[in-house]
């Protein structure tokens, strides 16, 4: 886009009508171009209102792009046991760039549309009461214990932000809209300590947990370094040093990712102009959906004797603040 055309003012595009009057109309003296001088009006008219047609819509239009930090996490119902810390939830960072499109009504109100590449997320906590699932080829059982729980989750995503801008000053923009995404990458990394209550002596262990949801496999794990020995009885069962993300779970406990694809909200924010392309800003972002699939949302802390998993029936939606920096053009 031409940044010349976008800053005509209305004494250039006037000084241009009266060139072209001039010029058509042979007045004042125009006397160029003599031969051919239909063929060369016809020509300068078009573009003429090509230059015309041009100067308006870079008035009426920006691209742009904006980049930078935010932080996120779900609000929902917390998982809480009598007696001991159970869940909390905290803010998890990431980055985002995108590009956009706006189109301006006047000077001061336009509706940008931006394609975006964000990562949103949550830091979960918990310690207290839990189980802990063993498996070997013939038996299952559920391990009582205490757990201490860290999983970092972040999740990348396409998203499309709607907003309508309206500058109450030259330097300052307010905003708000809509957005939709859709998860392109969920993964999660974290670290697990249980001790069992049932047999305290020979179930205990340390783990790191490396989650990739849409490539694990059920029983999955890493293949790296040795793992640790626990006793059931007098059998010896190994822990792996680094479970993925369904490593507890078999084919008829799960089926995909625990999180939906498509996620849409609502925007509100701010931005501050340094000149007339350069600003910084911030916006917050609440979804509207619950992003976590009831099937799969197991309790850290139940199960049902002996072996049953049992899940949680609560809301847990996006709430997300972003940090940036933007250029339009």
């Amino acid at each position: 886009m031409n940044y010349a055309f976008k800053h005509a003012n209305n004494s250039q595009i006037y000084d241009v009508f009266l060139f072209v009057h001039l010029f058509l109309t042979n007045k004042g003296g125009l006397n160029i171009f003599a031969s051919n001088s239909m063929i060369m009006k016809q020509l300068l008219l078009v573009l003429f209102l090509a230059f015309s047609s041009l100067a308006i819509y870079a008035q009426q239009t920006n691209i742009g792009v904006r980049a930078g930090l935010n932080y996120s996490k779900l609000l929902g119902p917390l998982e809480q046991v009598a007696g001991s810390e159970g869940e909390t939830i905290a803010f998890s960072n990431g980055f985002h760039f995108g590009l956009s499109y706006q189109y301006n009504f006047v000077d001061n109100l336009g509706l940008r549309f931006e394609l975006l590449y964000i990562q949103n997320g949550s830091i979960k906590k918990y310690k207290g009461p839990s189980y802990y699932i063993i498996r070997n080829s013939s038996l299952t059982t559920f391990e009582n214990g205490e757990s201490e729980l860290f999983l970092d989750t972040s999740i990348g995503n396409l998203s499309i932000p709607i907003t309508l801008h309206y500058k109450v000053h030259p330097k300052i923009e307010l905003l708000t809209g809509i957005y939709a995404s859709f998860s392109i990458s969920p993964t999660a990394n974290g670290a697990l300590n249980f001790d069992s209550t049932d047999n305290p002596d020979d179930i205990f262990f340390s783990q790191s947990l490396f989650y990739r949801y849409y490539s694990d496999e059920p029983l999955g794990f890493e293949a790296s370094g040795s793992g640790t020995p626990v006793f059931r009885g007098e059998e010896e069962i190994i822990i792996p040093r680094i479970a993925n993300a369904y490593y507890q779970y078999t084919d008829a406990d799960v089926d995909g990712s625990p999180y939906k694809v498509i996620d849409v909200g609502l925007i509100a924010g701010a931005n501050y102009y340094f000149n007339r392309g350069f600003y910084t800003g911030v916006r917050a972002s609440y979804g509207l959906r619950d992003l976590t699939k009831n099937d799969q949302d197991f309790s850290i802390s139940q199960f049902e004797v002996p072996t049953t998993l049992v899940t949680r029936d609560d809301k847990d939606t996006h709430f997300g603040l972003e940090f940036s920096l933007g250029f339009k053009f």
